[in-house]
């Protein structure tokens, strides 16, 4: 997700100069904080290893 967003704001006339990796790995954040929260509503068998997956996937995404 962050490479994607960093991808995206890294063309030629972005306005976003040396902003862009710190707004890519918000922009990040606030898609995996989106699906956790879909998550949440779902009454799927496995969504306790879904919630993991995402928070780790939100670990790793902080650190950066």
């Amino acid at each position: 997700l962050f490479t994607t967003f960093r991808f995206v704001m890294a063309h030629p006339g972005a306005p976003f100069g040396i902003y862009k990796d710190d707004i890519a790995k918000q922009s990040a954040l606030v898609c995996v904080d989106e699906i956790l929260s879909m998550i949440e509503f779902s009454s799927q068998a496995d969504e306790l290893s879904k919630t993991t997956y995402w928070n780790s996937v939100k670990d790793e995404i902080e650190k950066l």
